[in-house]
């Protein structure tokens, strides 16, 4: 994301990387040791801990310490098993919820797992270790594969699933979203509610996922009779803030035409939060002259005013299909390409609703 990092963030970031490159059940430095390494204060360190703690990454237990979760819960069976889960280096809450849901996934399936960052500049990871591995979830950038970064996953020497990318056609296993559908799933409640005059706004880095789900709407507003609608393009470049930049390219969009819509999908929700602040700015009501469909379902977007109708990505179940894929080719399954596709569903929240004026 884009602006200065918090003191709490940077150590946060810190104390999470550590805890990447720690095996399960090893005990975690203490309060007073991160302290003194770091020189800062315990508040801070306490912010950072309780977030890890959160997230299901350590575990304090009174008296004993701080460890790395999942070390000796009773009766659990762990396995020998290796899962490597890799995602860019990218600012993003989506990632960090993959990154999330996918440890805890292959923790609560008994085998041990490791967390690895790659470089978002890069189509397909470079120099990661996996000698220590049995298998890898590989969540790609948002960038298109070419022939060699196929060659390159399917040389890793380990089971590769994609996770969050679906390579129709290819020999290779992946699990994820239908965003065309999702897309479409847009269009249609936006249109049931009414609603004639639509606009897609773009404001993360244009990748194949974003582009199916702004062609799932155009398609769907198209195929009900529909104008096609208005793409508003906000060319942002990776790094920069997508709730910012919504914010100021939908304001500025606003100031030059107007409001030419009654319904915006916005291709994610951390730029439908921008979005939202835009229109708030300007003083135009939610749902009442502009309704608001977002992608993603990340926690903001439950508690943000009004809370945010969107696309949800179940995330959960791509990281169950990820791991029962892996453990399906470890125990010998020659299947040439098993791949998943999860139908996303609709969350109606307050700021969709029927049209007031067309």
């Amino acid at each position: 994301m884009g602006g200065s990092m918090t003191k709490a963030e940077r150590v946060y970031r810190e104390l999470r990387q550590r805890v990447e490159t720690m095996d399960r059940g090893m005990r975690f430095p203490s309060v007073r040791q991160v302290i003194r390494e770091l020189g800062v204060s315990q508040v801070t360190v306490d912010r950072a801990l309780d977030r890890l703690s959160e997230e299901g990454l350590i575990v304090r237990r009174p008296k004993r310490g701080i460890f790395i979760a999942g070390d000796d819960e009773p009766g659990r069976e762990v396995s020998t098993r290796r899962i490597g889960v890799a995602i860019p280096d990218y600012p993003s809450p989506v990632y960090e919820s993959y990154a999330r849901h996918m440890m805890r996934q292959v923790d609560a399936a008994g085998h041990m797992v490791r967390l690895l960052r790659y470089s978002w500049r890069d189509r397909v990871p470079r120099g990661l270790t996996l000698e220590r591995l049995d298998g890898l979830v590989l969540v790609p950038t948002g960038t298109q594969f070419h022939p060699e970064d196929i060659y390159r996953i399917s040389r890793m020497g380990v089971p590769v699933v994609l996770m969050e990318r679906l390579v129709p056609g290819v020999v290779m296993d992946c699990v994820g979203p239908d965003n065309e559908g999702g897309g479409a799933l847009a269009a249609s409640h936006l249109i049931e509610l009414g609603h004639r005059r639509l606009a897609v706004l773009v404001c993360e880095p244009r990748g194949v996922t974003l582009e199916a789900r702004v062609a799932g709407f155009r398609r769907q507003v198209e195929a009900s009779g529909l104008a096609s609608p208005r793409v508003i393009d906000g060319h942002v470049e990776p790094g920069e803030s997508a709730a910012l930049r919504a914010c100021l390219v939908l304001k500025g969009e606003i100031e030059r035409e107007g409001v030419t819509f009654t319904g915006l999908f916005v291709v994610s929700d951390g730029s439908a939060i921008g979005a939202l602040k835009a229109l708030h700015d300007g003083g135009i009501g939610i749902p009442d002259q502009v309704s608001v469909v977002g992608f993603g379902d990340i926690p903001e977007a439950a508690v943000y005013h009004p809370s945010l109708t969107t696309i949800r990505e179940d995330t959960a179940a791509m990281a169950h299909a990820a791991v029962e894929i892996i453990e399906r080719r470890l125990d010998g399954d020659q299947t040439p390409a098993i791949q998943r596709v999860l139908a996303p569903d609709l969350v109606v929240r307050e700021s969709t609703g029927a049209v007031r004026d067309c």
